[in-house]
């Protein structure tokens, strides 16, 4: 299958994305895109060659289907991605004309992840492309937190800035004071905040 009509300006990156999504979509695989596409989508937009993509399949057998669906035009393996399934990790889909690359991965268990997939917002990337499903703007910003957290990744702190940026009031502070304690985030976020501030606007709610 091909992805859906997009605008002669979407981006070769974009139009991967969306057929990933319609994809997806088509096999009934619940997903939600994450990691920068979705952080460039509510903030600061910042290029890049991967796709990270959560999914939360009801059996590996629709995930089987989306990957030999694919046909030749990618990289991906139908084995290793019936045992991530199983073992909710991940797996990776490769365009070999592009060397874009989707990082498929399934949801944990975790009380958070689960919460946060539960959240998932209809939004575009950008307000010329169709709707996907994507992580909400708070949990975009706890998901790159805990990213940075785990990885020393100072990338992280600076896309999480530009959603604070952008969204500001518009955010839900209560959430995401409630996962950083949970999640032991509780002074990265206020680090990120305090360099966001200045780059607020003055007043008004943010983009949504």
């Amino acid at each position: 299958m091909s992805a859906p009509a997009t605008p002669p300006s979407a981006t070769d990156e974009e139009r991967f994305v969306l057929d990933m999504a319609a994809r997806l979509e088509a096999v009934g695989v619940p997903y939600m895109l994450t990691g920068s596409v979705a952080s460039s989508s509510y903030g600061q937009r910042r290029q890049t060659a991967d796709a990270d993509i959560l999914i939360d399949p009801d059996t590996p057998g629709r995930v089987v289907r989306f990957v030999r669906a694919l046909g030749e035009a990618f990289y991906a393996d139908a084995n290793t991605a019936r045992a991530a399934v199983h073992d909710r990790r991940m797996f990776n889909v490769i365009d070999y004309a592009s060397a874009f690359k989707a990082d498929l991965i399934v949801c944990k268990a975790e009380a958070y992840d689960r919460q946060a997939f539960a959240r998932r917002v209809r939004r575009p990337l950008n307000a010329a492309l169709p709707e996907v499903w994507m992580v909400s703007a708070e949990d975009s910003i706890l998901s790159k937190l805990r990213w940075a957290k785990e990885t020393g990744s100072t990338r992280q702190h600076d896309d999480v800035v530009g959603v604070l940026a952008v969204q500001g009031a518009a955010l839900d502070d209560a959430y995401l004071d409630r996962w950083a304690e949970e999640l032991g985030l509780r002074a990265d976020l206020d680090r990120v905040r305090a360099v966001a501030a200045p780059l607020m606007p003055d007043d008004g709610p943010g983009e949504c």
